[in-house]
């Protein structure tokens, strides 16, 4: 297993994710979620969440979330949900709108991760004295402050102790305890907790001045007294340095995925269960005319209609797609589309559907190939044998470099199950045609080697 299957997996097994369409309806869930919420995944697809609503949280809360992600910003909090069995479980949520070519959503993605025990131990009982929260504090994980109205360091934990000059007593605002050298923007931050706002922000600390830093989740919570009057703040700092690197490797791995769909020079579309164009390359953007995201989410029928001068052009994409969902196989046929110069080009188009397991559609998948020149080269090769086995010999190893290339860049892309279309088992797909294509002209070389290597030789 390489560094990216690592990676995936282990945020597959980690983190709670989630996929609803734009009405807000559940369209895919990983089995994280299912475990945490002990539901199952047929009793989540088509529901909304508020399925595991333990109604904590005020109404206003999640108008609040729908306002932002509704205007295709990211939004971030923490929320209690109640699993089937009645048990209470919070979670910090991420949530990413997918967003059309005029910027309006059409999917939201969710990102989760399972923080019950974290805000148990925020529910513990500060209203204490300082002595009691350092008890709390002394065998708690990561690194956790208490710092009073004054910036008096008044307590931490066992890991907070290895911090070279740290002391009770000390400020923490100058001196050899600067925590503005620690801690970017706490000045900031650390006003705004004393006004009775939780802050938490991921950034990279370095906690001994080695010059080597670590990313970490930092809270800062307001301490209030019994009588709800802000008299400190807890600061705590957890580890999320392998959360973080897993998140840039997945990253790294999207976009190489990206990257070899785009490298590939013939059109390329992903459709969903509904035949809504999900995915094109740049040969097809190139191919059917299209400018920025103005296909993503509508089927060809759409798109004819409000681009009607292109008809001609896409109406050939449409034949087969029935056919191919309903034999549940891959269909191939040539077919031949006038561009808009009036040229006649024939493709091979060969249409692929992907299924659920429960059998509902789940994705096609369309290569396009022009093999205009193709065909012309047969007609020729039937009167000139001699001249084409020369050219197809020539062409033919001119074309198994580009082939061996792209093969090589798809090795690297078999990726465990990701919230992308392009999983993997679009990608194995895309993979067993590629090595279909080597096979075929691996046939066309032996041939052409042959008749022109037996008439060179006997030419000389």
């Amino acid at each position: 297993m390489d560094s990216s299957d690592f990676y995936l997996e282990f945020l597959e097994e980690n983190s709670i994710i989630s996929i609803a369409d734009k009405h807000g309806k559940i369209i895919h869930v990983n089995d994280r979620f299912c475990e945490i919420s002990k539901f199952s995944c047929e009793e989540l697809i088509g529901k909304d969440h508020r399925i595991v609503n333990s109604g904590h949280h005020p109404k206003s809360f999640f108008a609040k979330m729908w306002n932002i992600i509704q205007k295709g910003k990211i939004w971030r909090g923490e929320v209690c949900n109640r699993a089937k069995d009645g048990s209470l479980y919070w979670v910090e949520s991420f949530i990413k709108p997918k967003l059309d070519g005029n910027g309006i959503p059409i999917e939201y993605y969710s990102f989760r991760i399972l923080i019950t025990d974290r805000k148990n131990r925020e529910e513990q009982d500060f209203y204490q004295t300082v002595s009691k929260l350092g008890s709390i504090f002394e065998n708690s994980q990561g690194f956790q402050f208490f710092i009073d109205k004054e910036l008096k360091l008044l307590s931490f934990n066992q890991a907070g102790a290895t911090i070279p000059k740290i002391g009770r007593g000390k400020s923490v605002d100058k001196g050899d305890l600067d925590f503005n050298v620690i801690f970017k923007d706490f000045k900031t931050y650390l006003e705004k907790s004393f006004l009775g706002e939780e802050i938490k922000i991921e950034q990279e600390v370095d906690f001994f001045n080695n010059g080597y830093s670590r990313w970490f989740l930092v809270t800062y919570f307001p301490v209030v007294d019994r009588n709800g009057k802000v008299i400190g703040l807890s600061l705590v700092a957890d580890d999320i340095h392998k959360r973080k690197e897993s998140e840039i490797e997945l990253a790294l791995a999207y976009e190489q995925k990206n990257a070899l769909i785009e490298s590939i020079p013939d059109p390329i579309i992903f459709k969903d269960g509904e035949e809504k164009w999900l995915f094109i390359n740049t040969a097809a953007r190139i191919l059917f005319q299209m400018k920025g995201d103005e296909w993503v989410g509508k089927t060809t029928v759409d798109i004819i209609s409000e681009r009607p001068e292109i008809k001609k052009i896409l109406d050939p994409s449409t034949y087969n797609d029935e056919v191919a969902w309903v034999t549940g196989r891959p269909v191939e046929k040539s077919e031949f589309v006038e561009n808009t110069k009036g040229t006649i080009i024939e493709y091979s188009v060969k249409k692929i559907p992907i299924f659920y397991e429960d059998g509902r559609r789940k994705a096609l998948l369309v290569f396009v190939q022009n093999i205009s020149e193709h065909t012309r080269n047969k007609a020729i090769l039937k009167k000139q044998n001699e001249q084409l086995d020369k050219i197809a010999w020539l062409q033919a190893h001119k074309a198994r470099a580009p082939v061996a290339r792209i093969l090589g860049l798809a090795d690297i892309i078999n990726l465990s199950e990701s919230n992308s279309p392009l999983n993997s088992e679009i990608l194995s797909k895309l993979v067993e045609n590629i090595r279909e294509l080597d096979d075929v002209i691996h046939k066309i070389t032996e041939y052409a080697e042959e008749g022109y290597l037996s008439k060179r030789d006997k030419n000389k």
